[in-house]
């Protein structure tokens, strides 16, 4: 009598090795973030879904949350592979790339009529002035450097500005308001023309 031959078929070493579920019944706005252990590569798995993981896929961080972008609220990204950062404004839900990482929120912040606001950009040295009234949101390389009052220029004066490292001199004249430029100091001085033709300066 002759017995069927059966033969033990290893099993496909392609074949899904496990399964992850992402989200669920409030799992729209979940992710997974799934690496390679041999090459490095990343990818970002959205809610709600159910899905099989490569063979050397791992998943780092368990499961995350989409943030919520708004004119208010930034966040700042970093982009692990190359290293650069960048500021996501957006409205809506964010979900990083692969290799990007939060580092932090960003909130807006209003700058008032009276003021100004110096920034620096960290990245290349560069400064801005930015007067109010303004809603003011910095930038991923930027910071505050200082909120100063705008200098009142009244009717009748003139303001001399004199930059102390190139001496470039400009002359504003009132009524006006002014907000001197940041990145080098300034000379200033205040001419109040009278009847008498008489003069002051400060």
């Amino acid at each position: 009598m002759w017995l069927p031959l059966v033969l033990h078929v290893p099993p496909d070493s392609r074949a899904p090795v496990c399964c992850q579920h992402v989200g669920g019944p409030t799992g729209k706005t979940q992710y997974h973030r799934l690496v390679d252990s041999l090459t490095g590569d990343e990818r970002i798995v959205r809610g709600p879904l159910v899905y099989a993981p490569e063979p050397l896929e791992h998943l780092v961080n368990g499961t995350e949350e989409a943030l919520m972008i708004n004119a208010q609220a930034s966040v700042i990204v970093e982009n692990r592979s190359s290293g650069i950062l960048r500021l996501v404004r957006e409205p809506g839900l964010f979900y990083p790339s692969p290799y990007e990482f939060v580092l932090g929120w960003r909130y807006s912040f209003l700058v008032e009529e009276q003021l100004y606001a110096v920034v620096k950009n960290e990245l290349n040295g560069s400064t801005s002035v930015h007067e109010g009234p303004t809603l003011l949101m910095l930038d991923a390389y930027e910071q505050l450097v200082r909120m100063s009052r705008k200098v009142v220029v009244r009717k009748d004066e003139y303001l001399r500005l004199v930059d102390r490292r190139t001496g470039a001199e400009r002359v504003v004249h009132g009524p006006t308001t002014v907000a001197p430029a940041a990145e080098v100091p300034v000379v200033y001085h205040f001419l109040c023309i009278v009847p008498l033709l008489e003069w002051c300066a400060a």
